[in-house]
Parts: C-alpha cells; sequence; structure tokens
C-alpha cells in the first residue's frame, strides 16, 4: 500500500537467503545448490507499480564460527 512502512530484514549465508518482513510477519527462504564464492551478489528489486524508497540498508559480514574451509 502506498505509504507503507516495511522493516525488511535479509540474512545471507552464502547459498541461503533468509528474508523477514515486519519481524516475521512473513517470511522467506531461499537456496541454490552448490557454493560458488564467485556467485555471492545479492540483488532486492521491485516489481510493483508504486516505487519503493530504502531510508536504511546495512550490510555484514558473516564469519564461520566452526570451519575455516569454504563449502564446496
Amino acid at each position: 500500500m502506498e505509504g507503507e512502512t516495511l522493516n525488511i530484514r535479509m540474512v545471507v549465508d552464502r547459498p541461503v537467503v533468509e528474508i523477514f518482513v515486519n519481524k516475521g510477519r512473513a517470511a522467506f527462504v531461499s537456496s541454490e545448490g552448490g557454493f560458488a564464492s564467485n556467485r555471492t551478489a545479492v540483488s532486492v528489486f521491485n516489481r510493483g507499480g508504486v516505487a519503493v524508497v530504502a531510508t536504511n540498508v546495512s550490510a555484514f559480514g558473516m564469519g564461520c564460527g566452526w570451519t575455516y574451509n569454504k563449502p564446496v
């Protein structure tokens, strides 16, 4: 709805992406088979007819707490 505020949290962990809207009122999970370090970009886009204005965007790197090897 036009003028509505959404809180979107996106967690990217290698081939898995989790998206939470309004603190979990809606949630989405997606994964790609097979990890490739050259395919780690994330793009967010709007298919709707109303423009979306982002007021705050943050990105944080995640490390693995139990291994130094990348998944195969």
